[in-house]
């Protein structure tokens, strides 16, 4: 009894297994598990393990008829690294495990001790096998963006990857920036280690970001119809994107001729994770920005051959996910059936804090019209899909904009050209939501073609308004006080009608801009240059100048940001702050980290340096930056008398935490943090007393985060303030009129952008006024002068001068009956009663324009005045309000 007991709880425990394993697992008992594609989804291998290659590639080998997919090993997550893992299927769905086909070292006796590795390098010297074990030791040996290509000519499986960390004296991961490469007898290898290298640099007199040291980061493999391999990667610090020739053996790059043997396919773009692959006859190239491991919007660039000019076609997602390339970042694109437009987008979506668990994200490749190819995001898919993913170019004129509340007039059936069946009409349905096409803006209508597969693609129509402002250019991208320049941008009429249209800019006080009028023709556009003037001199300042366009009482507008600077010769510091080899703005001075402390020039770093960058883009000035994790002190020699310091401080590529500023242990300025791409302008007062002063600005940051400036300009305050006079709460220029019945309160607002509001004084008709005082008008009717002084900490000084003009009239005489009369300066109600009725009447002919009896009740009012006085019914004071209130609108009619 106790025997069958035990032996069922054997049976039950051994189904039990075999029922959490399939509910656990994707695996079956043949293998074959998957069938279709689920991008950002566990993936498993035919062993239930999680596939372990990130950042990866695939290879399709002819002779084993098999697909490699080669990989980051990410089993310890970043560090300490595996190698390089390999997998392999005959359906792209199911994978087995082939192991890590080149492994990291741990230790560099092993290569001595260990029979693999023996094998593997068995004919390496000592001195080699020390150069190995530096670049692929799992301790620090950064190993990326493995790839596999076949060598005919050799019988070589050839794998190059991103071999990285410290190098040359630095400890940082990223240091070395070297290609890697290793070779294998087979797909599955042991791959043996060769050796890395900086690759190829561009010659003498080519602009380069950053260092011109042949560094290769993230990188790919491409081999052409004709055999030729080359290598693509990211260079100049991540800046600029190279394309390499290889040699024939695939091993080395094939020589160092510009234009022969490589070129610069993007400059200064800052793009990464580079994917090449042909499709009739063009090249395409799949890349992300660099924004470490968060994703980010895909670009992709097009080319007639690979050494040639590449053509940035934008962003290959459309609506959601196109921000973040649906969460992913490119890694390689796989050509199942390239001469029928059958490709595979390979992406990462990378999970930082476990790379061990980061998804892939597998995507068709969709192709349009001419060059133009979409990712469209599937949450499960198959390879069927590819059938209808291949180019379709509609020779149909197709409206490519309506206006705002249309919809756009699309044809039933279209002319079409594929590459394999030609040219040809076909029927079309379209799809779109009407209520797009109520705002402004770009919609996606897609055409299905039901003889195509019901091949879809997605047209891109402009909703656009009546007239519309277009791009706006300057022709500098940092403005200096002083000088003029001009602003580019075109006035379209996408009407039927013929438009009269003016063009004006709202430009900051002491700015000048000549408004245009100009006639547009009816679906017409025209090229317009504005004269765009800045005052003669000013403070660091950063604003969107917006450029309207007005017809027909209506106004549309298109905005620009603008970057104004002070001259040299007006600053008695002017430091563009960026790297050693950064371009300097202008005749500014250069403030990299070699900046060290120099009491010829008065300015330099004290103690611990920075760091810096140079991103490259934005402007010439906001491009480079100094940024850091450390505080750092910056001396500055100010000469005498009262100075502004400005600081330009923000970075295009990242947002950043709080910058702070601090002066003999005061915080003077802060940032509070800027989003990507946002810059502020700090400022703050230094005085260099009777003789000048040497200043120590202190910067810091937030715990764990950068500060970061691109700018430093010291200002000598020669600025006075600017005052805006209130009255009763609202601003007035230079005159206000008000009733005599009223009371009037003044404030002011006085500022100055450079030292600050020392004090400010006013009077009011030569008395001394106190701010927020209030004033009683009646009886004082005509003109009262309020001036107010204030005087900056500079001790520059403005004075300004209002008129304030006290009137009255019948209405308001009424009101100011009333108020006497509750204030007991009449003997009776009768008294205060007779006056208004008059006052009433004079009311009354005033707003009917008829004067002549206006006048006739106003003399009879003051008869009835009179007639009180002599009655001591009315107070004498009262008397001579009214009566004087009286003559004065007699004498104005």
């Amino acid at each position: 009894m106790v025997k069958d007991n035990k032996l069922l709880l054997l049976i039950m425990s051994f189904i039990f297994t075999i029922f959490a394993f399939n509910i656990t697992t994707p695996v079956s008992a043949e293998g074959n598990t998957y069938n279709s594609l689920n991008p950002g989804k566990e993936w498993r291998d035919t062993n239930g393990e999680i596939i372990q290659a990130h950042g990866g590639g695939i290879m399709y080998d002819e002779k084993t008829e098999t697909y490699y997919w080669y990989g980051e090993d990410k089993t310890n997550g970043y560090l300490p690294a595996t190698g390089v893992h390999a997998y392999s299927s005959k359906d792209l769905y199911n994978w087995k495990d082939e192991g890590v086909v080149m492994k990291a070292i741990e230790k560099r006796e092993d290569m001595d001790t260990d029979p693999y590795l023996i094998d593997v390098y068995k004919n390496r010297s000592a001195a080699e096998k020390d150069v190995i074990f530096s670049d692929i030791n799992s301790a620090r040996g950064v190993l990326e963006r493995p790839k596999v290509i076949y060598n005919e000519k050799t019988d070589k499986y050839v794998l190059w990857l991103h071999v990285d960390g410290p190098y040359e004296g630095s400890d940082s991961n990223y240091a070395k920036a070297k290609a890697g490469v290793a070779i294998s007898d087979s797909p599955t290898g042991p791959f043996e280690y060769l050796e890395s290298n900086r690759l190829n640099k561009m010659p003498e007199g080519y602009e380069y970001k950053v260092r011109n040291t042949g560094m290769s980061r993230d990188m790919n493999l491409f081999v052409d119809d004709d055999g030729t391999g080359y290598i693509i990667y990211s260079s100049e610090e991540n800046y600029s994107l190279y394309i390499s020739k290889l040699n024939e053996d695939y091993t080395a790059i094939a020589g160092e001729e510009y234009g022969k043997d490589f070129i610069r396919a993007i400059y200064n773009g800052h793009r990464e994770a580079p994917a090449m692959f042909k499709y009739d006859g063009k090249y395409y190239l799949i890349t992300s920005g660099a924004t470490g491991w968060d994703p980010n919007p895909a670009r992709y660039h097009v080319a007639d051959s690979v050494l040639g000019e590449w053509t940035d076609m934008g962003n290959p997602v459309l609506g959601d996910g196109a921000s973040t390339t649906h969460g992913s970042q490119s890694t390689y694109v796989l050509p199942v059936d390239p001469e029928n437009g059958k490709f595979i987008y390979m992406g990462d979506r990378w999970n930082s804090k476990d790379l061990k668990n980061s998804r892939y994200i597998w995507m068709p490749i969709e192709f349009g019209q001419e060059d133009e190819m979409v990712l469209n995001w599937y949450d499960e898919w198959s390879l069927d899909i590819l059938d209808r993913m291949g180019k379709v170019t509609i020779n149909t004129d197709i409206p490519n904009k309506v206006l705002v509340g249309e919809t756009p007039n699309l044809p039933s059936s279209v002319n079409v050209t594929t590459p394999k069946g030609g040219t040809f009409d076909t029927p079309v349905t379209w799809s779109y939501d009407t209520e797009e096409f109520s705002k402004l803006g770009t919609v996606i209508v897609k055409a299905t073609f039901p003889e195509l597969l019901n091949k879809v693609l997605n047209i891109k129509i402009a909703v656009v308004p009546p007239v519309n402002v277009g791009e706006l250019e300057l022709n500098a991208d940092v403005l200096l006080y002083g000088d003029q320049y001009t602003l580019t941008t075109t006035i379209t009429n996408n009407t039927e009608k013929d438009k009269e249209i003016t063009v004006n800019a709202d430009v900051p006080n002491g700015w000048k801009i000549e408004p245009m009028t100009l006639q547009v023709d009816s679906l017409d556009s025209k090229d317009i240059t504005i004269p765009v003037i800045p005052a003669d001199d000013g403070v660091p300042t950063i604003f969107n100048l917006n450029v309207t366009a007005n017809y027909e009482d209506k106004e549309v507008e298109n905005g620009v940001e603008i970057v104004a600077i002070p001259k040299v010769e007006h600053l008695a510091f002017a430091l563009d702050a960026g790297t050693s080899t950064s371009t300097v703005f202008g005749d500014y001075d250069p403030l990299s980290p070699n900046e060290k402390w120099d009491s010829d020039k008065g300015y330099g770093w004290i103690g611990t340096v920075p760091d810096s960058r140079d991103r490259g883009v934005v402007d010439s000035l906001r491009k480079d930056l100094i940024a850091s994790y450390n505080p750092a002190t910056l001396g500055l020699s100010i000469p005498a008398g009262y100075h502004t310091v400005y600081v330009i401080s923000g970075d295009r590529q990242y947002g950043q935490g709080n910058t702070m500023i601090t002066v003999d242990g005061t915080k003077v300025a802060e940032t509070g943090g800027t989003a990507q791409g946002q810059f502020k302008v700090l400022s703050f007062g230094l005085d260099g007393g009777a003789s000048g002063r040497k200043v120590d600005l202190e910067f810091t940051g937030e715990a764990g985060k950068h500060w970061v400036f691109n700018a430093l300009m010291v200002k000598k305050d020669k600025t006075a303030p600017t005052i805006h006079a209130i009255v009763n709460g609202k601003v007035f220029d230079e005159t206000f009129t008000v009733m005599e019945s009223e009371n009037v309160t003044f404030t002011w607002e006085a500022k100055d952008n450079e030292s600050g509001i020392a004090e400010v004084s006013a009077s009011f008709d030569g008395e001394v006024y106190t701010e927020g005082t209030n004033i009683t008008l009646t009886g004082k009717l005509g003109e009262h002068h309020l001036k107010v002084k204030a005087v900056d900490k500079a001790g520059n000084v403005k004075e300004s001068s209002y008129v304030i003009n006290v009137t009255t009239s019948a209405a308001d005489m009424q009101i100011l009956v009333d108020r006497f009369e509750e204030g007991g300066e009449f003997a009776n109600h009768g008294a205060a009663r007779s006056l208004k009725a008059h006052l009433h009447s004079v009311d009354h002919f005033v707003e009917k324009n008829e004067m002549e009896k206006a006048i006739h009740h106003m003399e009879n009012f003051k008869q009835v005045l009179d007639h009180h006085k002599g009655n001591k019914l009315i107070s004498e004071k009262v008397y001579h309000i009214l009566n004087s209130s009286s003559n004065y609108l007699l004498e104005k009619w």
